[in-house]
C-alpha cells in the first residue's frame, strides 16, 4: 500500500474515484488520519480519512489529464 503524503494526487473510494484531488494536509482526528483535499480540475475542497484515499499512479494521472483536455476541447467546439 502506498503511504499517502502531502502533494499526492488521489481520489476517494467512497465516491467512486470520480474527482482527482491533491492532498494539501494530513491531520490527526482522534484515531484517524484525515486528508484535507483540493480538487485539481474543479474548485472543490474536501476531506477524507486516509483509509478512503486511493493514490494515483503517474500513468493514471496522465490519462486523467488527457481525458480532461479532450472534454474541455469538446465543450469549446460545440
Amino acid at each position: 500500500m502506498h503511504d499517502i503524503k502531502v502533494g499526492d494526487i488521489v481520489t476517494r473510494a467512497s465516491y467512486g474515484n470520480d474527482i482527482y484531488f491533491r492532498v494539501c494536509e494530513i491531520v490527526k482526528q482522534g484515531d484517524t488520519n484525515l486528508c484535507k483535499l483540493v480538487g485539481i480540475d474543479y474548485r472543490i475542497i474536501a476531506d477524507a480519512p486516509v483509509s478512503d484515499i486511493i493514490a494515483k499512479s503517474e500513468k493514471e494521472i496522465a490519462e486523467h489529464k488527457s481525458k480532461m483536455c479532450r472534454m474541455v476541447n469538446f465543450k469549446h467546439n460545440i
